[in-house]
């Protein structure tokens, strides 16, 4: 960034102390993660693969 973008971005937004920051992390609990993953991940995941690859094995267990 360049100093003025960054002195554009803080104008438009307050930008929040890093240990607040923390601290809403650190509350986050495991009901809301369970919440998002059933809100965001419900359907089959799939995977996108570009290159040229010649095993398909190595990359089937991510999809497990």
């Amino acid at each position: 960034f360049s100093l003025d973008m960054t002195r554009d971005l803080n104008a438009e937004k307050k930008l929040e102390n890093p240990v607040d920051v923390i601290k809403k992390i650190d509350a986050v609990t495991l009901a809301d993660i369970q919440r998002v993953i059933k809100t965001y991940l419900n359907k089959p995941l799939n995977l996108a693969i570009i290159g040229d690859f010649n095993d398909n094995s190595r990359f089937e267990n991510l999809l497990k």
